[in-house]
């Protein structure tokens, strides 16, 4: 079961924070490292999956709510796009954009203008994403979220872990179409996605799980409290999630539609 303790001490602490949660819950006994020794004392301990998401939840970073919103909200991350950079090798994508002034097929107002585009992406989708995160965490109780730096895992429910991503009907798909058929969606997303970056994720995580939010019409994020809204009513009506393999790793995906 995901949802074990020797799966939540590994995968959703850090050192660091293993023995401040140790520290915690039994006051006076002692933690000494590496990380798996700490693991091991604090589970012949007998800590407990509600000590851990206690302490998760008490020590979850706290995001900076309204000046996500504030900025949504404002227009200034109008005209936000990848510009067809792959966030894996962004590096060489700006590169090849550079490469491309030289070569006449832009001006230098151009390239300018696309790079400043792709840093408005990323904080558009980073800011969506830690918006969505919040949401979900302060409105469900039993949501363990990861108090260490978030790769593959944002949080864990249901007793499977996470990784949330938010995602438009993607080239060939409406949201009618996905919203009925959202295995055969997911699976879409998983190919057209960035396969090398998506492939190393895997890899790297003990479990590698995707909760999928649609959403139809991007004017959505220009109000973010109806967002916040949509998200937590979608999830407070969370179907099961389905089984999908990628590359020979069965993956747990929940997909959510905002409408």
């Amino acid at each position: 079961m995901p949802q074990s303790i020797d799966f939540c001490l590994k995968v959703l602490f850090n050192a660091e924070q293993l023995i401040a949660l140790g520290n915690k819950e039994f006051p006076g006994k002692r933690f000494p490292g590496p990380k798996k020794n700490i693991i091991e004392s604090l589970k012949n301990e007998g800590i407990t999956v509600e000590q851990i998401r206690n302490f998760c939840r008490d020590n979850n970073p706290p995001t900076n709510t309204d000046l996500i919103k504030t900025v949504l909200r404002s227009g200034k991350l109008n005209g936000h796009s990848w510009e067809k950079a792959m966030p894996s090798n962004l590096h060489l994508s700006i590169q090849n954009l550079v490469r491309a002034c030289f070569a006449g097929e832009m001006n230098i107002d151009n390239y300018l203008e696309k790079g400043n585009n792709i840093i408005k992406h990323e904080f558009f989708i980073t800011a969506i994403h830690d918006l969505m995160v919040q949401a979900i965490v302060d409105n469900f109780d039993d949501i363990i979220p990861s108090i260490t730096s978030r790769g593959t895992i944002d949080f864990v429910s249901d007793a499977n872990p996470y990784d949330l991503k938010i995602t438009p009907p993607i080239k060939g798909w409406t949201y009618g179409r996905a919203k009925a058929t959202p295995i055969d969606f997911a699976k879409s997303l998983y190919e057209g996605a960035d396969t090398e970056r998506i492939r190393k994720s895997a890899e790297d995580a003990e479990e590698f799980n995707r909760l999928y939010v649609v959403y139809d019409d991007a004017v959505i994020w220009t109000n973010p409290e109806v967002a916040e809204t949509k998200v937590i009513e979608a999830f407070s009506r969370r179907p099961a999630p389905f089984t999908l393999d990628i590359d020979g790793k069965q993956i747990k995906v929940l997909v959510l539609f905002l409408n």
